[in-house]
């Protein structure tokens, strides 16, 4: 059976807060305006968040970052894979049943599932918590450890 190709370039995801993964083509907040219901968001509020920051839909500005906060605050996890540096992920707060969905995030993503893989399981893997602004360092490797994830 042949191997998925490696990941390369840049990747990013959200994982629901049920597990389900969504592929993330070009940006995260991209994703949240083409799908809002998806996030349980409407077109209104993202046009009024938008607007109370006079900023056009879809600036990666002040009103991404209220809009993606919210997201995340109501359970979603947002990763990005930075090229050769790190995968970023953001949770709102890093509890069991959030270290149990990275672990099968990880799983799923190490064999290939998707058709595509992550070779280097020493990538370092930055979690940031909303909640507390605090930040966890581990690797691919180490998502894969039950428990081990900000213990």
């Amino acid at each position: 059976m042949k191997k998925a190709p490696t990941i390369i370039g840049t990747i990013a995801y959200f994982i629901s807060p049920h597990g389900e993964i969504e592929e993330v083509p070009l940006s995260h907040i991209a994703t949240v305006i083409k799908s809002p219901a998806l996030f349980d968001l409407t077109p209104d509020k993202i046009s009024a968040t938008y607007l109370k920051h006079d900023e056009p839909v879809g600036l990666e500005g002040k009103a991404r970052e209220e809009l993606l906060n919210q997201v995340i605050q109501s359970g979603w996890i947002r990763l990005r894979r930075y090229p050769n540096r790190q995968w970023s992920i953001t949770v709102n707060r890093l509890t069991q049943e959030k270290k149990l969905l990275l672990q099968v995030w990880a799983e799923t993503l190490i064999s290939g599932f998707w058709g595509i893989r992550e070779a280097d399981v020493y990538l370092p893997v930055v979690i940031t918590q909303v909640r507390s602004e605090k930040k966890i360092l581990t690797t691919m490797e180490g998502l894969l450890e039950k428990y081990h994830v900000g213990n």
